[in-house]
């Protein structure tokens, strides 16, 4: 008789608030006027855009709150602006901490969302954190110099001058990616902009992605450069579905 043999999966903890977001698609927005919408969509965002892609891990989610998300998507520049509203809010429990600390790794999604950030300082799993706001980063600083990984928009750059940490700093836009420590660029991916594209959840996506591979190669450099390489391809197909 032949016996199966079970492949031990990478438990994968995602904590930050779940989002129900409401996707309202234009293809242009005249201030003070009547437009028109292509698409109303209502779907679950933030974290949960993760395992729609990904097979390697044991996924878990703690949820710390929810929030209501109306999303306006300007396919024809390739644009994405967000409204949202708590539901409810509450902290990281100290439970929540020692399921953490039992995963493989921990990924914060938005840590300028939730309530008592600090609360992650109590992590003994290695962390990732990604962003949402214009928040001054130095209010993190001690929860960005103990994390492994950071994740931002490169459109939020100068907001990390005063941020000078040995953590790698990914940021990542239309254009490309860059990666920072200590204040110094140290590799840089470009890629061609694409217009026409529905780009909402394209940070979460680039996360997963670079996570993906990150976890188990462990090498910053490729890890960017194929989250890049990921998320585009995925943007483009999702674009003539």
């Amino acid at each position: 008789m032949q016996t199966l043999r079970m492949e031990t999966l990478m438990k994968l903890v995602l904590t930050g608030k779940k989002y129900y977001d409401t996707v309202i698609t234009i293809h242009s927005n005249k201030l003070g006027e009547t437009n028109d919408c292509v698409d109303i969509s209502r779907r679950m965002g933030g974290a949960r855009n993760f395992p729609k892609l990904t097979q390697k891990y044991e996924i878990e989610f703690l949820e710390v709150g929810s929030k209501e998300a109306y999303v306006l998507e300007n396919v024809v520049a390739s644009q994405r602006t967000s409204y949202t509203k708590d539901i409810d809010n509450f902290p990281i429990s100290e439970n929540y901490i020692k399921k953490m600390n039992r995963a493989d790794w921990v990924h914060v999604c938005y840590i300028d969302d939730i309530e008592d950030p600090k609360q992650i300082l109590n992590l003994e799993a290695p962390y990732s954190v990604d962003f949402c706001k214009t928040h001054n980063r130095l209010k993190y600083l001690e929860i960005l110099k103990k994390a492994k990984i950071i994740f931002d928009s490169r459109e939020r750059k100068d907001l990390y001058q005063e941020t000078i940490v040995d953590t790698p700093i990914i940021l990542h836009d239309p254009d490309g990616c860059e990666i920072i420590v200590s204040g110094q660029k140290i590799y840089e991916d470009r890629c061609k902009r694409i217009n026409n594209l529905n780009v909402n959840g394209a940070g979460d996506l680039f996360a997963k992605h670079f996570l993906d591979l990150f976890l188990f190669k462990k090498n910053v450099k490729k890890a960017t450069s194929y989250a890049l390489k990921q998320t585009t391809h995925f943007l483009k197909n999702r674009n003539k579905q």
